[in-house]
């Protein structure tokens, strides 16, 4: 066995995957490696709540679940959902594993209705998590998600103040890309809504305002100001 092993090794060092240093060997790059990891551990019937409450949950496991959960996705999109909230809602799961988590969440390039979902039926006031999967979302790709499902005007309607301050810090990121679309979205309270003046200053201060133009051709923030009173 350990001559085969020893000859399958040479291969992989021909081939750069493996580098020898006498007579150890070590991957390349040590994210192949964990790439590697995560690909046999997909072939386990295990759960990675499981998985991570087998041992101390040590700092090396933060890369092998940042792994996983991306090859789970890319596997099977409904598994990932669910490892991924069993992670974040697991009690003795730790919180920078957790944040593991949520650095994959806030990276997903085309975030679904169905992950949104999850990450929305995780928040509550009551929940520590919760600052924490605002600003997750904080991301473009997410306002995209967030706006399509309704998520953002719902919480600009909302009368309360942490659920008013809560959204515009999750869409802060995008304000420069998306100055017009926030503007829509912001400019039924113009004159009904003691917030409007503090979520125009919010926008305005981040946006490009000379690049923002609307359908006609107008400045569209300026626009939202003009009929704002400013």
């Amino acid at each position: 066995m350990r001559n085969d092993l020893g000859s399958d090794a040479e291969v992989l060092a021909s081939e750069h995957v493996l580098v020898r240093d006498g007579q150890r060997y070590a991957f390349f790059h040590e994210a192949f490696f964990d790439y590697a990891f995560a690909r046999l551990w997909l072939d386990l019937d295990q759960s990675l709540v499981d998985f991570l409450l087998d041992d101390e949950q040590e700092l090396f496991r933060r890369a092998q679940v940042r792994q996983i959960l991306l090859q789970i996705r890319d596997d099977d999109p409904e598994r990932f959902i669910r490892e991924t909230e069993a992670v974040l809602s697991h009690p003795k799961i730790r919180f920078h594993i957790k944040a593991v988590a949520l650095a994959v969440l806030r990276s997903l390039p085309n975030p679904t209705k169905a992950e949104w979902q999850m990450i929305e039926q995780l928040m509550s006031p009551a929940e520590p998590l919760t600052p924490h999967l605002w600003a997750t979302v904080n991301a473009v790709a997410w306002f995209d998600r967030l706006d399509a499902e309704g998520a953002v005007a719902h919480r600009l309607a909302s009368s309360d103040l942490t659920t008013y301050e809560r959204v515009m810090l999750a869409i802060v990121e995008s304000t420069k890309l998306r100055a017009d679309r926030m503007a829509q979205l912001i400019a039924p309270y113009a004159g009904t809504n003691p917030q409007y003046p503090n979520w125009l200053a919010w926008i305005t201060r981040f946006a490009d305002v000379h690049t923002s133009l609307n359908e006609s051709g107008s400045t569209g923030l300026v626009t939202v100001r003009a009929g704002a009173g400013f």
